[in-house]
């Protein structure tokens, strides 16, 4: 009546040749599994790329059989860009990106931001013009001039 343990024991696979000195065991092994998940990840998108064009492919060959033309299949992605100008007769032109609504809240929000802007800066000085000593200078087609020519003066 005695028990007997028994032991599970699993294979790993041990690539003797590529055995990385600076990597662990299990560092080696979990970058194998991860380029490995990775490959079938790729497999499988190669895959479903290719069932889709059979399909399309067959969709197009069905249509050819039945009515003797050849008339192409009609998928989302053809139905987006195929339009009439009729479709665009009836919309007005966007200006950028966004709906006009969604534009409209934008620029109220800009226009707040920039009033609160107005409202923290503080002039310093007023600007009323030119100074008195500015005023009083003698120019030349609105330039300052030393000399005194009578004829070239502006005043």
């Amino acid at each position: 009546m005695e028990e007997q343990e028994e032991k599970i024991v699993v294979p790993i696979a041990l690539h003797w040749n590529s055995i990385e000195p600076g990597l662990s065991l299990i560092a080696q092994l979990s970058n194998e599994l991860l380029a490995e998940r990775e490959k079938c990840l790729q497999l499988s998108k190669e895959l479903e790329s290719e069932k889709l064009k059979y399909h399309q492919l067959e969709s197009c060959l069905s249509s050819i059989s039945q009515e003797g033309t050849a008339k192409m299949p009609r998928t989302e992605s053809w139905n987006s860009i195929a339009s009439t100008t009729a479709d665009f007769e009836d919309e007005k032109p966007l200006v950028g990106i966004y709906p006009p609504h969604i534009r409209e809240q934008k620029i109220l929000r800009y226009k707040m931001k920039l009033q609160r802007y107005r409202q923290k800066v503080k002039i310093s000085r007023s600007f009323q013009g030119r100074s008195e000593t500015a005023r009083h200078k003698l120019r030349v087609k609105g330039k300052f001039v030393k000399s005194f020519d009578n004829n070239l003066i502006d005043l």
